[in-house]
């Protein structure tokens, strides 16, 4: 059997802010590939925003470059963020070029979003995975390669019929042992190419040279109604052993930081100690960092503590809002006076703390957005991020503006060159700018003297700061319009 040519690619929007990682979810997939796959194959992995140390993203004649010095691929995968859908279409017509019969395959988050809906926005699109994809993306190339035409048996898979028709085949059970999982496929990058530029991975910030994302969980147990839960309800765990083995095979790789993906690592404490109590046993040299944020009330102070002993220098609280009323509301179900709590601890033991916030929930009232806003500048947080509420497609939150409000407000107003939504819903249905009050929060949050000092103290490179200080002066200007 001639070996079946497969490229994976990880899209690219070009937009603000600007990020650029491992594509992890691909890593992954290639690594299910070289261990359960029972066919022959070559596998490439193409990034489409990595274009020297720039990093402004491949433009289309250098995708077509690229693509001419591979072989024409047989199947193409390709992994985006919802964001990053209408970057997918071009980069396929290229492709398309180099083999018109290639089998096109989408994942990640925007699959998992739009669902069928992605087959109106990929011309030619043939399958589309949802949730976890690899043992379904596994599956599905090896029908492929004994070139099988049924493809209704695979769970978490949609696929255009022969009819053309778009079947939406039932989720596939969640992958239940993690630690028999093949650690991802590492050797396919160079870790080197994302840690040589201004940062702009997952948190802005960088401790060490060489740095490397990390799952050691999926799922989360919480029912947050803006959340489309990829890796679903059901908190899954790696063990403690499996994920210092892993983390000691990249430290021999030259990594230095990891930073931490998952939805809830601190879900289950015994295993946070642990993790912590190993990596100190071990005596690794490392840096941790938390870019999807910790779930604030589940903390203590003991914890946070090994989590700074383990090398823990960058934490981030998803508090959201700072109403009690919309705790409930959006099932988030924070505990405000013990993230309080925490945060202040956290920033007691030298931590940058970051919280995200959304302004911008049905319902809520100027007051709550301006309670939101004193939350965060009475905090001793280093820094915090407000968002415009955006639904997502099949998300409650989503279901929940069709019903309660004109159905066409739940589709947010796109903003090409911004990673979230602009012009939510709540400014067409309540007439109130949003932006004012993002502006206002920023505002007074950070022309205070002593945030700034917190940040140039606390901040780990201060070269990558001094470069910086171009975009931020530029921030700061835009903050007293």
């Amino acid at each position: 059997m001639k070996p079946l040519e497969i490229l994976l690619i990880k899209a690219y929007a070009r937009v603000h802010p600007a990020i650029v990682g491992p594509p992890l979810g691909l890593l992954y997939i290639a690594s299910h590939l070289a261990a359960r796959g029972r066919f022959p194959y070559r596998l490439r992995i193409l990034d489409l925003s990595l274009n020297g140390r720039n990093m402004d993203g491949l433009s289309a004649e250098a995708i077509r470059e690229r693509l001419q010095s591979m072989p024409p691929p047989d199947i193409v995968g390709v992994s985006a963020l919802s964001v990053e859908a209408g970057e997918i279409d071009p980069a396929l017509r290229i492709v398309k070029e180099r083999n018109p019969r290639a089998k096109l395959i989408v994942g990640g988050p925007v699959a998992t979003s739009k669902r069928a809906e992605v087959f109106n926005m990929i011309e030619g699109l043939d399958f589309a995975v949802v949730n976890e994809g690899e043992e379904v993306f596994t599956r599905l190339c090896e029908r492929i390669a004994r070139d099988e035409d049924g493809f209704d048996g695979l769970p978490g898979l949609i696929h255009r019929a022969r009819s053309g028709e778009i079947v939406e085949n039932p989720p596939g059970p969640p992958i239940e042992d993690l630690d028999g999982l093949p650690f991802p496929a590492w050797k396919e990058i160079r870790l080197a190419d994302y840690s040589a530029h201004y940062v702009r991975n997952m948190i802005g910030v960088k401790a060490r040279k060489i740095y490397a994302p990390l799952f050691t969980s999926r799922g989360c147990p919480f029912n947050c109604v803006y959340c489309h839960a990829i890796f679903g309800r059901r908190f899954r765990a790696r063990s403690p052993e499996n994920v210092i083995q892993e983390m000691e095979q990249l430290c021999a790789m030259g990594v230095g930081e990891f930073q931490i993906y998952d939805d809830i690592f601190n879900f289950d404490r015994d295993r946070v100690l642990e993790i912590c109590a190993r990596i100190r046993r071990e005596k690794l040299d490392i840096r941790l960092s938390f870019p999807n944020g910790l779930r604030t009330d589940l903390l203590d102070r003991e914890v946070i503590d090994a989590l700074v002993d383990a090398g823990a220098y960058y934490m981030i609280f998803a508090v959201e809002t700072a109403s009690p009323r919309l705790q409930r509301f959006t099932r988030k179900r924070i505990d405000l006076e013990k993230a309080k709590e925490m945060i202040e601890h956290a920033s007691r033991r030298n931590i940058i703390t970051k919280s995200f916030f959304m302004i911008g929930f049905p319902t809520e009232t100027i007051e709550e957005i301006e309670e939101t806003i004193r939350f965060a500048a009475r905090s001793p947080l280093t820094l915090a991020v407000f968002f415009t509420v955006t639904p997502q497609e099949n998300t409650e939150l989503f279901e929940m503006i069709k019903k309660d409000f004109d159905p066409g407000l739940a589709h947010s107003k796109a903003d090409p060159n911004y990673y979230y939504s602009t012009h939510s819903f709540y400014q067409r249905a309540y007439g109130i700018d949003l932006e004012v009050y993002k502006r206002k929060a920023l505002r007074t949050f950070y022309l205070n003297p002593k945030r700034m000092w917190r940040i140039f103290r606390l901040f780990p490179n201060k070269r990558d700061l001094f470069k910086g200080l171009y975009v931020v002066h530029k921030f700061l200007r835009s903050l007293v319009r």
